[in-house]
């Protein structure tokens, strides 16, 4: 069996393909619901973990089995919703994207893609493994293969994944099955090593809480809408890395002319007490005239005596912090 230990996982997708049904799969056990028809059984994203010491998170779907407006404006809220799994599992392995290997691959379908894409940014897909659901034992590989190589958009798909597809029958899992997935999940994540580092999640759930888009419907087809929504999304990020880059510049201009300045005041300082040293010392005056000059400069007087010369200095922190 593939090492599993401390491995986290991430599993997304339509609703009805079957992503619960795969959490328990790989769990060994009945820890999330599974519902018996097409209709979501999972609401809120839910973390459960096993012994060996893997974590699956259980997301909620993407879209109903219908193409309706009330899927589209539920984009947001879902988007939102999945987004949030990454703050119950921090730096994931991998994602686990699911597809029901009994209904066709169609735009619509693929067009979850396009979402995740949105929500999680391009990296996601370096950390992606196609999962096809309800794929029986008895079907061959090569009919399998045919099956998914039929569809363009998921055969490019596989490809940007690097070839990282896997089969699984949740009523009967097969153990070589269960294996490719968790050796694909070690491959991806280089043993647990590197994880899926989540860039500018922050800036995605600024833009998503704050695009109209996801709540209008014209009644063109959902992925066509999808299409445009990531293209806007993304554009829309991209002006907010700039933003924050900017913000960080002005940041670091600020703090570097606050250190020269304090430089520069620092430097001042030194030269009116050089000044004041050379002038003291030119002057022979007595120990305790020097004493009295030094002490009205500041309470923080030092003298020095070397070589019969009393030298005395007054620095006054006081006046130094004001300057800086």
């Amino acid at each position: 069996m593939t090492p599993i230990n401390g491995l986290k996982i991430i599993i997304v997708g339509k609703t009805g393909n079957g992503k619960s049904s795969l959490g328990n799969t790989l769990l060994q056990g009945k820890v999330f619901f599974e519902s018996d028809d097409f209709n979501a059984a999972t609401a809120e994203c839910q973390l459960e973990q096993n012994i060996p010491g893997l974590t699956v998170v259980d997301t909620p779907g993407l879209f109903g089995i219908m193409e309706t407006d009330k899927n589209v404006k539920q984009i947001r809220s879902n988007a939102l919703s999945i987004i949030r799994s990454l703050d119950i599992c921090c730096q994931p392995h991998a994602f686990l994207f699911t597809l029901n290997g009994a209904c066709r691959f169609t735009d619509e379908e693929l067009s979850v893609i396009d979402v995740l894409t949105i929500i999680f940014g391009k990296e996601w897909i370096d950390h992606a493994i196609v999962i096809v659901t309800h794929i029986g034992n008895d079907v061959k590989e090569s009919d399998f293969k045919k099956k998914w190589n039929r569809c363009e958009k998921l055969k490019k798909f596989v490809k940007d994944c690097n070839g990282r597809i896997c089969r699984i029958d949740n009523r009967n899992p097969q153990e070589e099955h269960v294996s490719r997935i968790l050796h694909f999940v070690n491959q991806v994540s280089l043993n647990g090593k590197r994880p899926y580092s989540a860039k500018y999640i922050d800036c995605r759930k600024k833009v998503l809480q704050n695009e109209d888009k996801l709540e209008e419907y014209n009644g063109m087809p959902s992925h066509l809408i999808i299409k445009e929504i990531a293209q806007d999304i993304q554009t829309m990020i991209a002006n907010e890395i700039k933003n924050e880059e900017l913000h960080r510049r002005l940041l670091q201009q600020e703090k570097e002319e606050k250190e020269k300045l304090a430089k520069l005041a620092a430097f001042e300082m030194e030269k009116k007490i050089s000044k004041t040293v050379s002038t003291i010392t030119a002057s022979g005056l007595s120990a305790a005239s020097v004493a009295c000059i030094a002490y009205a400069a500041s309470p923080f007087a030092i003298a020095f005596c070397c070589g019969g010369a009393v030298v005395a200095i007054g620095i006054s922190i006081f006046t130094w912090r004001r300057n800086l």
